[in-house]
């Protein structure tokens, strides 16, 4: 039994791993996320770009680890033609206590008012690599402790480095091949 099931394990490998990255999630569009001291993430919030509408504030609801005082100043992040791509800092969830927040727009759906709120904006950053330093929104406490914050926003640059699942792929069709070869030398 054991003979019959040791070659056959790469080609059922290699099979799984290649079906299961056919069945990829949406890749995350803007998300804004909280680290605890030790580096793993606190809390985290995202959009993806399937159900990304654009244009809607999307809340961090966890009250108490903001710096209210901040309320009012928030970040604009601009695309290199100069456009408003996305603006995040503090804002108030549902009952009305200050939470970190985001709004972000998309090419179908702008950030509404996007002149005047570039304008009112205390830290105005280009998109770059995408990732930009939200810390300054969490309480000093927080940042004292080690903890800190991160928005994400997808700059809309192609990646150099295959994503998840094209690399399952590839890995699923490199060891179907050497279980193929394999096979073949061993007749």
């Amino acid at each position: 039994m054991k003979q019959l099931i040791r070659p056959l394990l790469p080609t059922v490998v290699g099979s799984v791993l290649a079906l299961s990255s056919l069945s990829s999630t949406a890749a995350i569009s803007d998300s804004l996320t909280v680290f605890s001291p030790n580096g793993s993430v606190f809390a985290s919030v995202s959009v993806d770009e399937a159900n990304h509408k654009g244009a809607d504030i999307i809340i961090l609801d966890i009250p108490g680890i903001v710096d209210a005082n901040l309320f009012g100043d928030y970040t604009a992040v601009v695309d290199p033609d100069g456009t408003l791509s996305d603006i995040f800092g503090i804002n108030v969830n549902s009952g009305g206590a200050p939470v970190l927040a985001f709004e972000s727009g998309s090419l179908a759906s702008p950030i509404p008012n996007a002149a005047s709120l570039l304008l009112g904006a205390t830290f105005v950053v280009p998109e770059g690599s995408g990732f930009l330093d939200a810390t300054t929104y969490l309480k000093p406490e927080l940042q004292r402790e080690g903890y800190t914050a991160q928005f994400f926003s997808d700059p809309g640059v192609p990646s150099s480095v295959p994503d998840t699942g094209a690399t399952g792929a590839f890995l699923g069709v490199a060891l179907t091949g050497i279980a193929f070869v394999r096979r073949k030398l061993s007749k």
